[in-house]
């Protein structure tokens, strides 16, 4: 390959496998978030509200791409002094929006910023899903005081799958023929 046509000092990229800049950018930012927030700042700075605002916007694509209303399970990851998991539901695509906003001003009050966030597919049993995953999170993380839907220094990745899991299990399975 040659670099005749790039300006000078830039390096040739792979047109094959372009960088996920988005992804990269979004990983850097939760990583210095979490990082202001430890300290618990009132008002959140700057770079952690600029995270969740990403966040959010991916939570809104996601779900404007999928096109399907109905009740799902969330799971909001935490970041501040004691960061946290919360796992909770809505019963439609715009309660969910306003849940996880009120979610965020409540949280920002205190010094908390929304790091990353997961929304299952609809569930057809929200409230027993829900319950299920609250109780697979209990077995290996403490809840957080005055709270049953949170869960201190949870594993994000665990309460997603706990949450999908809720959901497959009491989603009415097809049958494959």
């Amino acid at each position: 390959m040659s670099n005749a046509l790039l300006p000078l000092g830039m390096a040739p990229t792979s047109f094959l496998n372009p960088p996920l800049l988005s992804q990269v950018a979004l990983g850097e930012l939760q990583c210095q978030a979490r990082k202001d927030l430890a300290v618990g700042a009132v008002p959140v700075l700057p770079v952690a509200r600029r995270c969740q605002q990403r966040v959010l916007t991916r939570v809104c694509d996601q779900l404007w791409q999928e096109a399907e209303d109905g009740a799902r399970l969330y799971v909001l990851d935490f970041a501040g002094p004691a960061p946290r998991v919360k796992i909770g539901r809505a019963r439609s695509t715009a309660h969910l929006i306003r849940r996880i906003r009120g979610h965020l001003r409540e949280k920002n009050k205190h010094g908390y910023g929304l790091v990353d966030a997961h929304v299952t597919l609809p569930a057809t049993d929200v409230i027993r899903a829900e319950k299920q995953a609250l109780q697979w999170m209990s077995y290996g993380y403490q809840r957080a005081p005055h709270t049953q839907e949170e869960f201190l220094g949870a594993d994000f990745v665990i309460a997603e799958a706990c949450a999908d899991m809720g959901v497959f299990r009491y989603n009415p399975q097809e049958e494959d023929d």
